[in-house]
């Protein structure tokens, strides 16, 4: 059902620990190396990252689809 290979949509945390820059901010991209239907790795977020703050979270994607 849903075209899914499981019951469930899954949800993952993502963490980085980035070293010492003295960059005001960084880019990063988190890219899919496993995809359902066999296609190449695609990023699935990507974006700019403010280093002034010291530490916090960005949300990715707040509803990911169905769930049993």
């Amino acid at each position: 059902e849903g075209g899914g290979r499981c019951n469930c949509m899954c949800f993952f945390d993502f963490a980085i620990d980035i070293p010492f820059t003295s960059a005001a901010a960084i880019d990063i991209a988190i890219t899919r190396e496993v995809t359902d239907d066999s296609s190449d790795p695609y990023a699935i977020w990507s974006g700019s990252i403010d280093l002034n703050a010291g530490s916090g979270s960005v949300l990715i994607e707040e509803n990911v689809g169905w769930c049993d």
